[in-house]
């Protein structure tokens, strides 16, 4: 990957498994200190919130301008984000 190139330059645009109308927007790598898990849909993981982790940034346009757009997100364990490009590229 070059330098100047972000995790989300890499892969925003395509749509993740099951959500054809969703796109993804950002890729960050955090970590919180929100007590808990969530579930990687890419490795099936439990990912801690409280430990390094990227959150992933959904965006559904909507056609009408009175309904805003919609936003979502998931969180994806650190060390799989090649497993995440290939996921969306698989798709």
């Amino acid at each position: 990957m070059p330098e100047t190139e972000s995790r989300t330059q890499r892969i925003r645009g395509p749509s993740p498994p099951n959500r054809p109308d969703w796109a993804v927007s950002t890729v960050c790598r955090c970590g919180t200190n929100l007590d808990g898990t969530a579930i990687c849909p890419v490795t099936g993981a439990d990912v801690a919130l409280d430990e390094v982790h990227f959150y992933v940034t959904l965006h559904n346009e909507t056609i009408s301008a009175v309904q805003p757009d919609e936003f979502d997100h998931f969180v994806v364990a650190d060390g799989a984000f090649g497993e995440l490009e290939q996921l969306l590229e698989d798709e």
